[in-house]
Order: C-alpha cells, then sequence, then structure tokens
C-alpha cells in the first residue's frame, strides 16, 4: 500500500512522539536519535529484499538529518525508514490496503450514528470499530484514529473517559490532522476537559476551535449556553429550515427547557420516558447533574443532593467536581448522612482521576478522621493541581484549608494553596 503524504507525515510525527516518551520514561540510549538509526533490525533486513542495492548496502537505517525530517513530519520516499523506525518504538508501519482503506466510511458512519445515538446503534458501531481496531493495534496513525472514535463512544455509552497517555499524545497530535481528523480530535479533547474538569481554558480552548460538522456536536455546543427560551427558539428555527430532528435530539431539548424553567417533575418524568430507549445512560446521568447543579446555585439543597446521589450512585464519573456540591449540600442538610454518602461511593468504579481523587479527600476527611496536617498535605498535593481558576468549587476547598489551618497554624501551607490559582 502507498501510504499518502498526510498519513506519512503523521506517521512520522508519531515515530518522534513515542521515541521520546520511551526514553523518558527509561532513559535508555536506545532511544536516542543517533542510536535508534544506528543499526537495522531483523524486520527491516527482510523488507529490504525489495529494496535497492544501495538501502540494502547500508548499515544504518537513515542519516541523522533523514530521521529529522521524518519526526518533524516530512515526508520521506523510502518506507523502509519508517517500518524499521516503528518497529523499534512498539509500532507499525501501515502496509496493508485491506485492512485501512475503510477508515473514511467508519469516520462518515461514526458522525452519523452521532446524530441517532440510541444505545443499540452506538453499542452496534462500537463493536465493528473494536474488531477493526483490533486488526490494527499499535499502527500508526490508524490506530490512533480508531481509538478516538471507541473513545467518544465509551464516553457516551458509560461515561469512561480515556488516560491521561492517550490524552496527552492527542493533544501533540491534533494540530498536524486534516480537517475530518481534526473535528473528531477536538471533539473527544473537549469532553475530556469540559465543565468539571482537570483544565477548564483548555475546553474552552478546544470549543472555540470545534467547527460542528454535525447535529450533535452543534448541540453539544449550544446546549452549554442556551436558555430555555432560546432552545425553543432554535427548535423552531430548525423545523422551519426542514432539518430533521429524531426523537431523541427533541426530548433533550424538551427535557433541558424543563430543568431551566426548575419544572423538575415534568423533567424527571420525561426522562423516565426516555430511559435507555432514546437517550443514553451517559446522557440522562448528565442530565441528572444538571439538575443538581441548577438546584444548588439556586441554593435548594435537598434538590440538589437528591439529584447528584443519583449520579455518584449509577456512575459517578459523571460528576467530576460537582462531588463537591454534592458533599456541600448534604452538610447543609443531614450532615449526619455524610457517612453514609462517602460509604456509598466506590472508588474503584471511578475511572476519572478528579473523581478519584475528590472522593479519596473526602473518606480521608469524614471516615479515616485523617489530622488536620495530613488533609492540608493532601489538598495542596493532589487537589491543587485540579483547579486552574477560583470557582465556586475551589472556594468550598479554600473554607476547608482556612478550617485546618486555625489549628495546625501552619498559614504557610494556606499560602501556597492560595498562591498558585490566578
Amino acid at each position: 500500500m502507498r501510504v499518502d503524504h498526510y498519513q506519512k507525515g503523521l506517521c512520522g510525527r508519531l515515530i518522534g512522539y513515542y521515541r521520546l516518551q520511551l526514553y523518558n520514561k527509561t532513559k535508555n540510549n536506545q532511544y536516542r536519535q543517533r542510536q535508534i538509526i544506528s543499526y537495522k533490525s531483523a524486520l527491516i533486513q527482510k523488507s529490504c529484499a525489495l529494496c535497492d542495492k544501495k538501502c540494502k548496502e547500508r548499515q544504518s537505517i537513515c542519516s541523522s538529518r533523514t530521521i529529522n525530517d521524518i519526526e518533524a513530519g516530512l515526508p520521506v520516499k523510502n518506507d523502509c525508514y519508517y517500518i524499521d523506525l516503528a518497529d523499534k518504538v512498539g509500532h507499525r508501519f501501515p502496509e496493508s490496503r485491506k485492512l485501512m482503506h475503510g477508515l473514511p466510511q467508519y469516520q462518515k458512519e461514526f458522525l452519523h450514528v452521532l446524530d441517532h445515538p440510541d444505545m443499540t446503534s452506538l453499542h452496534a458501531l462500537h463493536q465493528r470499530l473494536a474488531h477493526t481496531n483490533s486488526q490494527l493495534v499499535n499502527v500508526l496513525y490508524y490506530d490512533e484514529m480508531f481509538q478516538v472514535m471507541l473513545m467518544i463512544l465509551d464516553i457516551l455509552i458509560d461515561g469512561h473517559y480515556p488516560d491521561q497517555e492517550f490524552i496527552d499524545m492527542l493533544t501533540f497530535l491534533e494540530p498536524y490532522l486534516n480537517k475530518a481528523d481534526q473535528q473528531l480530535a477536538l471533539f473527544l479533547l473537549y469532553r475530556y476537559h469540559e465543565d468539571d474538569s482537570l483544565d477548564k481554558e483548555k475546553a474552552k480552548g478546544y470549543l472555540r476551535r470545534l467547527k460542528p460538522v454535525n447535529l450533535l456536536f452543534k448541540l453539544t455546543i449550544q446546549s452549554k449556553k442556551m436558555t430555555a427560551y432560546s432552545m425553543v427558539i432554535a427548535l423552531a428555527n430548525m423545523q422551519k429550515g426542514q432539518v430533521f430532528l429524531q426523537p431523541n435530539w427533541i426530548d433533550w431539548f424538551k427535557i433541558t427547557s424543563y430543568i431551566e424553567l426548575k419544572q423538575w417533575k415534568k423533567a424527571l418524568s420525561c426522562i423516565e420516558q426516555c430511559f435507555d430507549q432514546r437517550l443514553t445512560p451517559v446522557c440522562v446521568y448528565t442530565l441528572y447533574g444538571k439538575m443538581g447543579t441548577i438546584a444548588y446555585a439556586c441554593e435548594d439543597y435537598e434538590t440538589a443532593a437528591f439529584f447528584y446521589k443519583h449520579v455518584l450512585k449509577y456512575m459517578p464519573d459523571v460528576l467530576g467536581f460537582n462531588l463537591i456540591f454534592l458533599v456541600d449540600s448534604i452538610l447543609k442538610t443531614h450532615p449526619e448522612e455524610i457517612d453514609r454518602l462517602i460509604s456509598l461511593a466506590d472508588t474503584e468504579t471511578m475511572e476519572r482521576p478528579l473523581t478519584q481523587k475528590i472522593m479519596t479527600y473526602y473518606r480521608y476527611k469524614y471516615q479515616k478522621h485523617a489530622a488536620y496536617t495530613a488533609l492540608e498535605e493532601y489538598i495542596i498535593h493532589e487537589l491543587k493541581p485540579l483547579f486552574t481558576s477560583q470557582n465556586r468549587y475551589y472556594q468550598l476547598i479554600q473554607n476547608d484549608m482556612v478550617a485546618y489551618c486555625t489549628h495546625t497554624r501552619d498559614y504557610q501551607c494556606l499560602f501556597e494553596f492560595l498562591l498558585v490559582i490566578p
């Protein structure tokens, strides 16, 4: 298969990225540029049987200038260089047309299914993508792009988020992707960093650059900012423009409108009718979280706790930072229930480091009754890096820090907490 310049450029950049990751992890000199090109592997010796005489006689893979070009994304004609370098960083260079010609078609189908995200179609697509990807494990570029689609589906189906290692790789690769690939990468990065995320500013940056190519992207973005009135207007305009809305998106508009109007019973009634048929569980528990947040903002802490507890019990990773609001709501209404609430949460079912760290903090505080100094240290070392601004979540943790400092007199610790956050 002749890999095009775009794909070859990305393969080269990924080779450089994975080589540096391996060197940083192992500090093994074999992953330095000079060492990695100094000899040919057994794999390349076999491939070189089809090369010209000059290539076969060369002892090293390529020159230092050539590997610099490859890792900078500049396409080099000889595929042997890529095959050997990919092998040395534990990956494969794409060579089989049969396995890889279907990526654009899968992307097209993926966007179509996202416009009609019922559980049956999401699971079916996930199964097909996973089957195809099993034949593309560690194949440069293709494995990464299939993983992006699978991870978006994981978020929508189970609320499972990718690990930091994959996000770091995708953050590196995203600026070099073409429009079709980039939109999917941006959407995954945006969903990873959105709202209750590790970095709100990053989420805003990805949101600004995301150019919606289908209805799901558009509604995901718009629903963050729309009032109930503007949602009704948007729905009417879409129907006037003969934009066909599937029942699941009409349900989403309707429920979100009820939530904005604080009509909890109507919202819950709609959710019960749609659950697991037209709206996915992740979608439903995201709506529960939204109701909790609006109720909390209105100082209706009983209602906020009611909705948040549903999310904590069935899909805790959806809560994220809102776990702080949940604990505060319980303390303001039924403080005697705080121990039972902490026991309800199972950190082993939580996959997002954000949710795990916040729950671990409250477990130390309310169940293990950790010393004030230990709680201060946990906040500084584990929770502080999660905050990027002095938002309402931050203020509640700051209140805890102030309370601890009145006992420990360690105001330097409090100063360190305050100093880092802009």
